[in-house]
């Protein structure tokens, strides 16, 4: 799963829309899919959340294919934040899969 878009200016507090892809490198069909922000105990507000519905579901993707989704996503906190934590759990497999890269952002005030 990779960050496609994200917008130029992101501003503190203010929702903003990422857009991401999902793709199948294997030869059989995967998912659906659970997309949400993983809950890491050591840091308890993250600087980039999701804004919204805290789970996206997304359709099987079929072999060697992908599926562009939005997120919509906000940010708690100035200067430069990496969008991270970002996760897909195949429902049927168990399987969990993460935003690679994680992408740094610059947020600024109005």
């Amino acid at each position: 799963m990779r960050v496609v878009e994200v917008p130029a200016v992101i501003h503190l507090n203010r929702p903003f829309r990422a857009y991401l892809n999902l793709t199948n490198q294997t030869d059989r069909q995967l998912g659906p899919f659970e997309v949400s922000l993983s809950q890491d105990e050591t840091q308890l507000e993250k600087p980039v959340g999701i804004n919204g519905l805290q789970t996206l579901m997304l359709p099987r993707i079929e072999a060697f294919g992908s599926n562009d989704f939005q997120l919509n996503l906000i940010a708690s906190k100035l200067g430069v934040q990496k969008i991270a934590g970002i996760t897909a759990l195949d429902t049927r497999e168990k399987k969990t899969y993460e935003l690679v890269p994680e992408m740094e952002i610059f947020v600024e005030t109005d």
